[in-house]
């Protein structure tokens, strides 16, 4: 749904109504966030035995 085509008019009044309406539109926008897991480091291997190695070490080599 496109939300660039929803207009809508309303009014806050309260501390305790904006504070809600703050974190509510703060959670919307993390949700659309991409989630990155922490901690996650990758390597890049090009070597043909690192790769060879590390696929046996994870018991997953194919003999061709």
């Amino acid at each position: 749904m496109a939300t660039s085509s929803i207009t809508a008019n309303f009014e806050i009044s309260g501390r305790q109504a904006a504070q809600a309406f703050v974190d509510g539109l703060w959670k919307a926008y993390r949700m659309k966030q991409p989630r990155r897991p922490k901690g996650l480091v990758a390597q890049s291997l090009t070597d043909p035995k690192e790769i060879r190695d590390f696929f046996a070490a994870k018991g997953k080599l194919v003999h061709a």
